[in-house]
């Protein structure tokens, strides 16, 4: 798998991938595989990238999974059109350039607007009125993907609103659902945390109380997405994948309070420390509150609209054995005490580059073969006119982690480039193995014999690789790679 990244303001492609997957280890205590990660931006023609990245993915890919979106509900210069809208235009012209003829689209339940009663998955445009930015842009978006006759097969999921992990309550991002409360605790140092308890929101948000909203785990909504496309059932479908069980305005202001007991106290606290304006008292203070509060939610007033019935028929008939989790009042406090004890994201975590990264290392070996700029239809890149003898593919686990072929050519030259291809064998183990391995501090042989490697297929794989790593060190070492180059001029300083 490959995935598209765009870089942020702190951190690379590469660093965002690691700090999911690196949250999860800890999570899991265990290593995890590395997708090949291509930075690039939907907003770009061909996605921002070169013609060799596009060879690989033409060689490599076979359907383009698209999860990318704006989030914004109201337009902002040229968002969430550009994203949402041209970045899916983007995308399809990526797929007819690549070669990829299968597109799953991550679209809305939204897309129904300010419809009620009962909302097909089959119906999309009947002329329903939209309330923002956001659902006009959405719909667009799969209007495109549904008229685009060059694709052999689409599939598009309308999820509701997806909050945390049922069980842990973990997210990555903190909008919709945690609006309210997020701006509550934003605005908390203006107030003693008594006042902050006697404030009516039900009313402050213009709401009956009676509002359905419909919200689904974002660890079912993985699940469900992966399990449909893994099952493979009737192609150019939609797919619903919303809860049935939508939880009243009444009972999620109710565990909002419950929340706001719990940690309102610390919160108005932390508001009052040096440099900080004390809480205002009485009514006034209450006012200016409410004032502050209508305003920072008016983005997000539309949102908590009554929701209509949404039709899952389609999604029902492929994933019946795994229907959405009931989100009960339990499964609310624990999303909410995770987003307040996250300080809803903020500051954000970066995670220290790892002491070893067997990516860097394969790349920086004299036989690594980066992206090539072949033209489509020429040769597979990483061959010349002498055939390779063999082919073993390299898995690593954990940071920096990822998949390589590695190849033998006539003239017993090794190569290495990213991905797989088909081999005899497949050789698995996490980086701290290959880390040793590249010290010379264990052999292929012995981490074979202990079980820190595994092997699958053909055991002449082993002294393969086992030769491939060495003439990599003898190569780094001879200053022959940017590593061995630095390793070179770190000996002579010290020889100095």
């Amino acid at each position: 798998m490959a995935v598209l990244v765009r870089p942020s303001r702190f951190e690379t492609a590469e660093q965002r991938v690691e700090q999911t997957l690196l949250l999860w280890e800890e999570q899991w205590g265990r290593s995890i595989p590395r997708p090949l990660v291509l930075a690039g931006e939907i907003t770009e023609p061909q996605l921002g990238l070169d013609r060799g990245q596009l060879a690989w993915v033409r060689r490599h890919c076979t359907s383009v999974l698209h999860s990318a979106a704006s989030l914004l509900f109201h337009a902002n210069a040229d968002e969430p059109d550009r994203t949402n809208v041209g970045g899916t235009r983007n995308i399809l012209a990526f797929c007819h350039e690549t070669g990829v003829d299968e597109l799953a689209y991550i679209s809305t339940v939204y897309v129904s607007g300010c419809r009620q009663g009962v909302v097909l998955e089959s119906e999309l445009d009947v002329g329903q009125e939209l309330a923002n930015d956001y659902e006009k842009s959405k719909l667009a978006a799969e209007q495109l993907v549904r008229s685009d006759s060059r694709l052999r097969a689409y599939t598009i999921f309308r999820p509701s609103i997806i909050v945390g992990d049922y069980y842990s309550g973990y997210t990555s991002t903190f909008h919709g659902f945690y609006a309210p409360l997020r701006i509550a605790f934003a605005l908390a140092p203006m107030m003693h945390a008594e006042q902050l308890l006697e404030v009516d929101f039900l009313q402050l948000l213009g709401l009956q109380g009676d509002e359905r909203k419909d919200f689904v785990p974002v660890d079912w909504v993985s699940e469900a997405i992966t399990t449909i496309l893994a099952r493979r059932p009737a192609e150019n479908q939609t797919y619903a994948l919303v809860s049935q069980h939508p939880v009243t305005a009444n009972r999620l202001l109710s565990v909002f309070e419950q929340v706001v007991r719990r940690y309102a106290g610390s919160k108005a606290a932390d508001g009052n420390g040096e440099g900080q304006p004390a809480p205002a008292t009485g009514s006034a203070g209450t006012e200016v509150f409410e004032q502050a509060y209508v305003e920072q939610f008016a983005t997000y007033r539309t949102y908590w609209r009554d929701d209509p019935e949404f039709d899952c028929t389609h999604t029902l008939s492929v994933l019946g054995d795994r229907p959405c989790p009931i989100v009960t009042d339990e499964v609310l406090l624990r999303l909410c005490a995770y987003a307040v004890e996250a300080r809803f994201g903020w500051p954000r975590r970066i995670a220290p580059p790892p002491e070893f990264s067997a990516r860097d290392w394969l790349r920086a070996s004299p036989g690594y073969v980066g992206w090539t700029d072949e033209e489509p239809g020429s040769r597979p890149f990483c061959e010349d006119d002498d055939s390779p003898t063999g082919s073993v593919r390299l898995m690593v686990t954990g940071a920096g982690g990822g998949c390589w072929t590695i190849r033998r050519r006539h003239s017993g030259e090794f190569t290495c480039h990213e991905g797989e291809e088909k081999a005899d064998t497949e050789i698995r183990m996490n980086w701290q193995t290959l880390r040793r391995l590249t010290l010379a501090d264990l052999t292929l042989e012995q981490a074979v014999s202990q079980a820190r490697a595994v092997v699958y297929g053909s055991s002449r794989g082993v002294p393969f690789v086992a030769g491939f790593l060495e003439a990599a060190r003898r190569g780094m070492t001879n200053g022959d790679s940017a590593i061995g180059q630095k390793t070179a001029q770190s000996r002579a300083a010290r020889r100095s």
